[in-house]
């Protein structure tokens, strides 16, 4: 920490101590602080060749983001899907192409035209430019926090890329769905249902139900606490790599057991 504050330091050795920095924050699991120092090293020390060449690609693994690093370490059946772009448009292929060009004109977003039909929603997503969209999705992952009979606990995180098409869509939807909440650190909020709560900034959103379980995500996606984790803490979570959930269709992972038990305490001898 010493050496990055003095400014009469070399640059290379300033550069080393922030390489160090960052691969500290790794091993202990903290990725956000390490992506924050590593993209300083990268923008401030472009000089530093050898180092930046070594950052550069664990950079590029840290900004996959991984929703599994927002869930809980008690998490109990946890669903992955990687590329979930490429899925859709799977999907939608199967379905029909349509003239529609631009999505957020086909949505009828900012023109004051008449209510759209359903169709003409289905319509708008299939089109070649909304496909393209959901492409930039870097990651989704839904996670089931309890056993219940009605209404698991549950946490859905998704980071939309950089996509304005898909993010004005997910705020439209939130808008209709539900009514805004008090802030949770910076990060804007709603309610729906009275039941389910959900946080988004430009880079993510996270739903969680009850609504209570979101501050707790909110707080280990800023960094505010750095808090076990599924992705961080749970060996049996861990055998299954963050680059491998990102590269499979689907990831579906539970812990077998816990259910187990708790689905006996529920159900019926």
């Amino acid at each position: 920490g010493q050496i990055i504050a003095d400014s009469s330091a070399q640059r290379s050795h300033i550069a080393q101590a922030m390489y160090r920095q960052g691969m500290c924050y790794l091993k202990k699991q903290n990725e956000q602080q390490a992506k924050e120092v590593f993209a300083k090293l990268v923008a401030n020390f472009s000089d530093q060749t050898k180092i930046v060449d070594k950052v550069k690609p664990m950079l590029d693994e840290l900004g996959n983001a991984d929703p599994a690093a927002l869930m809980p370490p008690e998490t109990l059946i946890y669903i992955e899907t990687g590329s979930p772009g490429r899925q859709i448009e799977t999907i939608l292929n199967m379905l029909k192409g349509t003239p529609f060009e631009n999505p957020l004109a086909a949505l009828g977003v900012g023109g004051g035209q008449s209510q759209r039909s359903p169709g003409d929603m289905m319509a708008a997503l299939m089109n070649p430019s909304m496909i393209a969209e959901f492409k930039k999705i870097r990651g989704m992952g839904i996670g089931v926090t309890g056993v219940a009979q009605n209404n698991p606990p549950v946490i859905a995180v998704l980071f939309p890329g950089k996509s304005d098409a898909l993010r004005g869509l997910i705020l439209a939807a939130l808008g209709m769905a539900g009514t805004p909440g008090e802030p949770i650190e910076g990060m804007q909020t709603v309610t729906i249902a009275g039941t389910a709560g959900v946080a988004y900034d430009d880079n993510v959103v996270i739903i969680a139900q009850p609504a209570g379980q979101l501050t707790w995500s909110v707080k280990q996606y800023k960094g505010v606490t750095s808090k076990p984790t599924l992705a961080s803490s749970n060996k049996s979570f861990a055998k299954v790599s963050k680059k491998a959930r990102h590269e499979n269709a689907i990831t579906i992972w539970a812990n077998v057991d816990e259910v187990y038990a708790g689905l006996s305490e529920i159900l019926p001898g």
